[in-house]
């Protein structure tokens, strides 16, 4: 099976409208920079963990964000990327999250 760090070193998802973009969250999880669209709903990881960039969804935008990229430390962005996932992002990190929303409801309600 072939991980996408051996065919890319970066990845881009346009979109106007993308309900997530798991492939942005595949992305940094093997360590890779991305650059997004406010539309790709995963943009708010992006800019959370500083693993790559949010470009304005224009050529002129792309082509900015294609610059950026290609002059930042692409393994330093990459490290960023993939620690956030780790920490906030596998099934475990989510699963503790929506304990403690649980957790959060259930103390709050009225007996």
């Amino acid at each position: 099976m072939h991980r996408i760090n051996d065919w890319c070193s970066i990845v881009f998802l346009l979109s106007q409208s993308e309900n997530f973009g798991v492939v942005v969250v595949e992305a940094m999880a093997h360590g890779l920079p991305v650059v997004v669209t406010p539309g790709v709903a995963s943009h708010i990881y992006v800019n959370a963990s500083g693993c790559g960039l949010t470009v304005d969804d224009s050529v002129e935008g792309l082509t900015e964000g294609i610059r950026k990229i290609l002059q930042a430390d692409k393994t330093k962005l990459g490290q960023r990327g993939r620690e956030y996932v780790q920490q906030h992002l596998t099934w475990q990190a989510v699963a503790d999250q929506l304990e403690l929303v649980y957790c959060k409801v259930a103390q709050c309600r009225k007996v």
